[in-house]
């Protein structure tokens, strides 16, 4: 494994870790509606993932290539993506806020008004937020914001960078998902849900 591809690695486990970690305790009371609610989540999130990743890849590549041809990634694609997101989630956990609990949250996420139950409002931004972080970061990681231009030969090994970087995101985000899945269908790991991200990818 390269050193890139080492610290790409480091950083996506860590950010996950944190993003889809729920109290243990909470694992074996996850059924029907919750299940159906983390799946949701699961599928909903690896989509914004790398729809954005792509966009903003792509946009970055072109600017690279001709200065000023993509200052900024489409807001509209943006929009939608985020919007797509939503709607995956909202599809399958209108439900009611103790059900959250149960689940975990709010766990690790920000509860912007903490003195009433974590709802399916919160639930949004939580992950919408999460996981547009885990793209920033990948993004600084894959590209040198004071490069403006780079020679062709050299551009080509950029974009690869990006490309498998995010290849390797979306897997370790798709295995971490498969792997709380499986506990929470009752299927023994060896691993307790908080340590897939670290232990089982």
């Amino acid at each position: 494994m390269t050193i890139g591809r080492t610290r790409v690695s480091i950083l996506v486990v860590g950010v996950l870790t944190v993003v889809l970690t729920a109290p243990p305790a909470h694992a074996a009371a996850v059924r029907g509606i919750q299940e159906k609610c983390s799946q949701a989540i699961a599928k909903a999130s690896l989509g914004f993932l790398k729809g954005k990743l792509k966009l903003l890849q792509k946009c970055r590549n072109a600017e690279i290539k001709v200065p000023t041809s993509c200052p900024v990634p489409d807001p509209a694609a943006i929009t939608q993506l985020e919007e797509k997101l939503a709607a995956g989630i909202d599809k399958a956990c209108s439900i009611p806020a103790e059900n959250f609990t149960i689940m975990g949250f709010p766990g690790p996420c920000v509860d912007v008004t903490p003195l009433d139950a974590f709802t399916q409002s919160d639930l949004n931004a939580c992950i919408k937020a999460s996981h547009a972080n885990i793209i920033d970061e990948m993004f600084d990681l894959e590209y040198d914001p004071a490069i403006s231009s780079v020679p062709a030969a050299d551009l080509k090994c950029q974009s690869q960078v990006a490309k498998q970087s995010g290849a390797l995101a979306v897997c370790i985000l798709k295995n971490v998902q498969k792997c709380r899945n499986h506990i929470m269908n009752g299927k023994s790991l060896g691993v307790a849900p908080d340590y897939c991200a670290s232990d089982h990818v």
